[in-house]
């Protein structure tokens, strides 16, 4: 600050006063010749400056004092914004002394400070530095600041200078960018803002641009989610999204196949199964088929994730291996046919080839074996488990005449073997057999029989 020393309107005065007291001590002739009026006349620029000679008001520049006293006199020029002017006069009889004097303004001192610091200014369109900034070679008046800062919104202010007293200015700069807060359901989901990934949720993303952004989350075993949001300069956004969960999927297959299938003991029918749109959650499977032991399995599915099951059934059963004698015997298992023996080719056609029950549960069953013209057999087996029951059986031939035939000279009762279109074989007893042509029949009449496996169908 270039304020005058506070001693030195003193020191003036005591010149003043020493000056006069000298021109009292001057001989008596001198101070005649000295008494003799002076004009003065002061101007200044600016005009306008308040004159005081001896620290007596005078008035305003532009100023004349057409009678003065000659001698020694302390002129002080004041004007708001400007310095200060002092000055000793020496005045003599008769003078006219006009004084121009230009006024030093004030300077003003300003400490600008900005959060976040390191802000450029410019104040009135000049470029003065970064903050935190000293200005101290502004004149008292008006002044428009601008304070600029990458990443943030420009400030304009008005700042008025008044004197030569620290002013300190303080700036808050906003930011230019948003402030985004994601939380989602679950936790840990992947954030992605403009195509860029961002931390994983829940997560607080800084300058974030202003105006349209596209938010995606992703998260394992959940469907995505998408949306454009508008971001508005300085704005802290939140967002809370919960993710749909995506279905899960189970497939159920069995060896051997054809198990039926319980989830959570709710029959879902018979192996393979397949089970769609299911949640995330643990599953218990169980299996039941005949002649294999029960399976349990249990099973944990993830959301979105599709999962199959192979379970191997143990079998629980023996193996049933006949031959008969005659082949094309019908089998029954506990009244239900399981099959039919048929002829080995290598032997005679009486005996058939083994026919094997591959399962048959652990247990007693009834055991039956049938065919036409033979007595039926039934006896109980008990099956073990992984036993083998071989047996052969031999049927008795059962002589049940089933057809009447009549030519022009006879009529015949016997058991019908074989017909074709030209002729018809036919059992007249017990190993006699008669081949009678198409020709030679004159009627053919199916007769009731006992036999209810009996085939009369000529």
């Amino acid at each position: 600050m270039n304020t005058p020393p506070r001693n030195l309107s003193y020191l003036v005065r005591l010149s003043a006063v020493c000056a006069v007291l000298a021109g009292a001590a001057q001989p008596a002739a001198a101070q005649s010749a000295a008494a003799q009026p002076a004009s003065l006349l002061i101007r200044s620029q600016p005009a306008g400056a308040s004159v005081a000679i001896n620290e007596q008001t005078m008035g305003v520049t532009p100023l004349t004092l057409p009678t003065f006293s000659p001698g020694k006199h302390l002129m002080t020029l004041t004007l708001k914004g400007f310095r200060p002017h002092y000055e000793t006069l020496t005045l003599a009889g008769d003078d006219r002394l006009v004084r121009d004097i230009t006024l030093e303004p004030l300077q003003g001192l300003l400490v600008i400070h900005s959060t976040p610091s390191g802000a450029d200014v410019e104040i009135n369109a000049t470029h003065r530095g970064a903050t935190p900034l000293l200005v101290s070679d502004l004149p008292p008046g008006t002044y428009q600041a601008r304070i600029t800062k990458s990443g943030y919104l420009t400030r304009q202010i008005d700042i008025q200078v008044v004197d030569r007293t620290p002013k300190r200015i303080e700036v808050a700069l906003a930011t230019d960018t948003a402030t985004l807060v994601v939380t989602t359901i679950p936790d840990a989901a992947t954030i992605t803002v403009d195509g860029v990934q961002q931390a994983p949720s829940p997560c607080t993303i800084e300058n974030v641009r202003t105006g349209n952004i596209n938010l995606s989350v992703n998260a394992p075993g959940y469907f995505p989610h998408a949306e454009t949001l508008s971001m508005l300069a300085g704005e802290v956004r939140e967002r809370a999204i919960v993710l749909r969960p995506q279905p899960s999927g189970l497939s159920i297959i069995t060896t051997p196949p054809g198990a039926r299938i319980f989830v959570n003991e709710q029959a879902k029918g018979r192996s393979p199964v397949k089970l769609a749109n299911l949640e995330a959650g643990d599953y218990v499977i169980r299996t039941e088929l005949e002649a294999h032991d029960p399976a349990t399995r249990r099973v944990s599915l993830g959301r979105g994730q599709e999962k199959v099951e192979d379970l191997v059934l143990t079998a629980n059963a023996g193996k049933l291996e006949i031959t008969t004698e005659p082949a094309g015997v019908r089998v029954l298992l506990n009244g239900k046919p399981v099959g039919e023996t048929t002829t080995d080719p290598d032997k005679t056609d009486k005996i058939s080839v083994p026919f094997v029950v591959p399962l048959v549960p652990v247990g007693t069953h009834e055991l039956t074996l049938t065919k036409t013209g033979y007595f039926s057999h039934s006896e109980q087996i008990t099956m073990a488990r992984n036993e083998t029951h071989t047996e052969h059986y031999t049927l008795p031939r059962r002589f049940i005449p089933n057809c009447m035939i009549q030519t022009r000279s006879d009529t015949y009762n016997g058991l019908l073997i074989e017909q074709t279109k030209d002729s018809v074989k036919v059992e007249l007893s017990p190993g006699i057999f008669k081949t009678f042509q198409r020709s030679e029949i004159t009627g053919f009449t199916p007769l009731r029989v006992a036999d209810p496996e009996a085939n009369t169908t000529p």
